[in-house]
């Protein structure tokens, strides 16, 4: 059996094959210019939004992390001041005392 005999056996038209391969290429490029392309725009943008997306919370988080150590050096300075003024006051309630005591001792003699 010769090629013909072939394609006849199975009904297959080589004109009706050649149309629907030529359909197939025609739909391919139809498809890939308005389905495809957009399509893997559409993707590339979101995959670009994403990556912006975390890179604008990893920059949140570092700003956060700055403020924070920003803050706690601010509250331990504020802590240390209010050391000094708290011992101050005691220096100086502590001396004053002592002056009262002495005056009142040099009052009583």
């Amino acid at each position: 059996m010769g090629k013909g005999g072939i394609l006849d056996s199975l009904q297959i038209s080589p004109l009706v094959m050649g149309m629907q391969i030529l359909l197939f290429i025609i739909l391919w490029v139809v498809m890939n210019q308005i389905f495809w392309k957009p399509m893997l725009q559409h993707l590339t943008d979101r995959d670009r939004e994403v990556s912006d997306a975390y890179k604008t919370v990893s920059d949140m988080q570092h700003e956060m992390e700055t403020l924070r150590s920003d803050y706690q050096s601010r509250i331990t300075q504020i802590e240390a001041d209010a050391r000094a003024k708290i011992q101050d006051a005691i220096k100086e309630g502590q001396t004053e005392r002592e002056r009262l005591l002495s005056e009142a001792k040099s009052q009583a003699e």
